[in-house]
């Protein structure tokens, strides 16, 4: 097993949850019907903002919910396998987990940019500048991963991921991790 930022299980149990959803599809299905990519960020994020009148926050959680889950999508090496979303939230917190299985080269490029991403030397504005003058996003390592710079850039979203081995030759299970503040995703100008 291999993590990435500060992997951890979800929110602290010390902390009171006011919400925990959990949601599993399978790429098969979201892969012939695009759309229910966003229509589940959407739903996601109205679930977790009900009663609430931030329109921004909502926004923010749709964006970051729709990015981990077409790439959970896009990248997963058994369309038949599972999906599994995991929302946890409390008073101050939201976290979003997307789990997919990956096949061993997709998964060697996640953990080649996951390196550099959290290396002490890497600058985010230089790398912008670079994969926009890249092109299009095209794998998890060779594209632009500019979904991971808007989720933690602009939005302010504490990255981490977890890399395991399944049983399945060439087959890891890949946790894509996003924990925002509350604040942080309310108080977010464009």
């Amino acid at each position: 097993m291999v993590e990435y930022g500060h992997f951890k299980e979800n929110l602290s149990a010390k902390t009171l949850l006011t919400c925990e959803l959990k949601l599993a599809f399978r790429p098969l299905d979201l892969m012939s019907k695009w759309q229910r990519c966003g229509l589940t960020a959407d739903f996601v994020s109205q679930f977790e903002t009900i009663g609430q009148s931030h329109i921004r926050t909502k926004n923010v959680l749709s964006t970051i919910m729709n990015e981990l889950l077409e790439n959970a999508v896009k990248f997963s090496c058994d369309k038949t396998q599972f999906v599994d979303i995991h929302i946890t939230a409390d008073d101050t917190k939201i976290r979003i987990e997307v789990t997919n299985n990956a096949d061993k080269q997709d998964t060697d490029t996640l953990k080649s940019f996951l390196k550099l991403f959290f290396s002490k030397d890497f600058d985010v504005d230089t790398f912008f500048m670079k994969q926009v003058e890249k092109g299009e996003n095209v794998g998890y390592g060779e594209g632009s991963q500019l979904g991971f710079y808007t989720m933690t850039h602009n939005y302010q979203g504490h990255l981490s991921a977890r890399i395991e081995k399944t049983e399945m030759a060439n087959v890891y299970k890949v946790t894509i991790a996003i924990e925002l503040e509350k604040e942080s995703a309310h108080d977010h100008q464009n």
